[in-house]
């Protein structure tokens, strides 16, 4: 079955499927549909892969090290 993040396929402009790590999405403006017209910039709080980056230094931090690339 081809599943995929909706928020994330939507904001990126690609699929994002669910068998792939979270695309940090901070950083990018989203307008249109999603928003009601209106212009957002997405900030660090409203991206998944910064929360799992998060969850992980509370959680696992044996694996603070690991830091992947964002943009934004």
């Amino acid at each position: 079955m081809n599943r995929s993040w909706i928020g994330a396929s939507y904001v990126l402009g690609r699929e994002v499927r669910t068998d792939e790590p979270y695309p940090h999405i901070c950083g990018l403006v989203v307008d249109g549909l999603m928003t009601g017209g209106l212009r957002i910039l997405l900030e660090p709080r409203q991206c998944a892969a910064c929360a799992q980056h998060e969850y992980d230094a509370k959680h696992h931090p044996e694996r603070s090290g690991h830091v992947q690339a964002r943009h934004g």
